[in-house]
């Protein structure tokens, strides 16, 4: 019986390095049938620390070059493009990031991947063509994102730090660059981390447009823990879309840094990023917005999507009674307010740019005090708070 315990321990590492470590394995999917609003399993939830960091194959025996000057630049044979703009060029430095603009002073737009100041160690950079990489890089992309076929990379670009601060092992990441005609994606993986200087991880954008994403616990102590963390149920992995006006970490349909949050009836997209309103307050389909029936709520027009509001105080300008004449449009709604009011008269003077019969009268309108609840065409809508993704300025600085 001992025997057979320590033969299948054995026989479950050699399964473990064949799968993991070479990069073969797929993870399971998240989608458990073929149609697109299939209910999920997470593996977050369902299968916890299970899996290890896997590292993309990197090293000399790779082809890769190794980073001599920092930073050094490479030119890429497929675009790299970041929320909106596109580069053929990307810059690897040896702290722990790459930035895809030469200037040594300012160096952004960058990607920090574990961004800190590094004494020693190595750092490896290709482009792969190479359909197993390829095949890998589409696996991951289609279980988060669920594009199936929609999406073939063209190439992936890995960069991968071994660095040490001489005091411990060190410290051993990789950024794996997803690139396609139809999408850019971000592979970061942390493999090991055993030192910290208050490292920085996240994305930012050029001084125009100032878009900033930054990963948990970047630019603290608690930045080391992001080898324990993810995204996408695998400790230490982490995976972004980034060619996007913003950077988006789940498919459609959920939300929060880990993704296992669903979207509200009505949020649909990547990290449900995206509003509609449908009637009755029905859910509308999270990948295409599309309502059931096409059917708007109350108040909605746009119609698969219904996320269009109506102006009602631009279409009916005697809507509002003579008593609180002054129309205000809110989402889904609108507000009729006294913006006039005599405080010695309790009353109201009215507006006479709205078109009431009464309104413009020297004499005013005896009124009483009245709440300020929006008033919804019809029915009442259900009203839900818009889920965001939070959204951090980092601080880049050694």
């Amino acid at each position: 019986m001992k025997l057979l315990f320590i033969f299948l321990l054995l026989l479950l590492n050699i399964l473990q390095i064949l799968c993991f470590q070479n990069y073969q394995g797929f993870r399971q999917r998240r989608q458990v049938d073929g149609s697109s609003n299939g209910s999920q399993i997470d593996l977050n939830i369902t299968v916890p620390y299970i899996f290890s960091a896997r590292l993309y194959p990197y090293g000399t025996s790779k082809d890769d070059k190794l980073v001599q000057v920092d930073p050094t630049a490479f030119n890429l044979q497929t675009p790299l493009k970041l929320l909106d703009h596109t580069y053929n060029s990307l810059f690897v430095h040896k702290d722990g990031f790459i930035s895809l603009s030469g200037d040594g002073n300012a160096p952004i737009p960058l990607i920090a991947v574990y961004w800190t100041k590094i004494k020693t160690g190595k750092v490896y950079f290709r482009e792969s063509f190479d359909s197993t990489i390829l095949n890998v890089a589409q696996n991951e992309v289609n279980i988060q994102y669920r594009y199936g076929s929609e999406f073939r990379p063209t190439s992936v670009a890995i960069i991968t730090w071994e660095t040490s601060d001489g005091n411990t092992d060190g410290n051993v990441f990789q950024l794996a660059l997803i690139l396609g005609d139809s999408g850019c994606f971000a592979h970061i993986v942390y493999s090991k981390l055993t030192s910290n200087s208050d490292a920085v991880a996240g994305f930012t954008s050029d001084d125009e447009t100032s878009t900033y994403f930054a990963l948990p616990g970047s630019g603290t102590p608690a930045a080391i823990q992001l080898v324990e963390k993810s995204n996408i149920g695998i400790p230490g992995e982490w995976l972004f879309r980034i060619d996007s006006e913003q950077i988006y970490l789940c498919g459609a349909g959920f939300q929060g840094l880990e993704c296992v949050d669903s979207c509200l009836p009505t949020q649909w997209y990547l990290d449900c990023s995206k509003q509609c309103h449908c009637a009755d307050g029905n859910p509308c389909n999270t990948e295409t917005g599309e309502c059931p029936d096409a059917k708007c709520n109350p108040g909605w027009i746009g119609a698969p999507i219904c996320n269009e509001d109506i102006d009602e105080c631009a279409e009916n300008a005697n809507l509002c009674p003579t008593e609180q004449p002054d129309c205000v449009n809110t989402p889904g709604a609108y507000l009729c307010l006294c913006f006039e009011y005599d405080n010695s008269t309790n009353s109201c003077l009215g507006n006479a740019d709205k078109g009431h019969p009464e309104a413009g009268k020297s004499a005013t309108i005896a009124v009483p005090i009245m709440e300020l609840n929006p008033r919804l065409p019809q029915r009442i809508q259900e009203t839900t708070q818009k889920a965001t993704t939070r959204r951090i300025r980092p601080t880049f600085a050694f």
